[in-house]
């Protein structure tokens, strides 16, 4: 049985708790109101998990803790996201990335500790 991008998530979200991290489940999507209209939620290309990951400034900066914003797109090992949306998906993590937060893809809680230690 493969390991679903939801379990995947799961373990992620778990994992950030762990360390003290808060992270949101950001959702995108189309449902109608009682009356028919259409309503649709949220920003194309914003990736999965949204965060604020704890960092303990050094001593050069004053020994504060602060948050990062961070944004983790998670993906299962062979997914099949369409390409225009993967595009849209590496244009919101490029903009996080260029405001001094934190962003990538995970695949496992190996890939959540790689983008949050090498993007210190």
């Amino acid at each position: 049985m493969s390991i679903t991008e939801k379990n995947i998530q799961k373990e992620i979200r778990l994992h950030l708790s762990e360390r003290g991290a808060m992270s949101l489940r950001y959702q995108v999507g189309l449902f109608y109101s009682p009356k028919g209209d259409p309503v649709r939620i949220g920003e194309k290309g914003v990736s999965d998990l949204i965060c604020c990951v704890p960092i303990t400034i050094t001593a050069e900066m004053v020994g504060k803790k602060i948050g990062v914003f961070t944004a983790i797109e998670t993906k299962k090992v062979n997914d099949g996201t369409a390409k225009e949306r993967k595009m849209s998906q590496g244009n919101f993590i490029k903009r996080v990335k260029a405001l001094g937060g934190f962003a990538g893809i995970a695949r496992s809680i190996e890939d959540v500790e790689n983008l949050t230690r090498n993007n210190l």
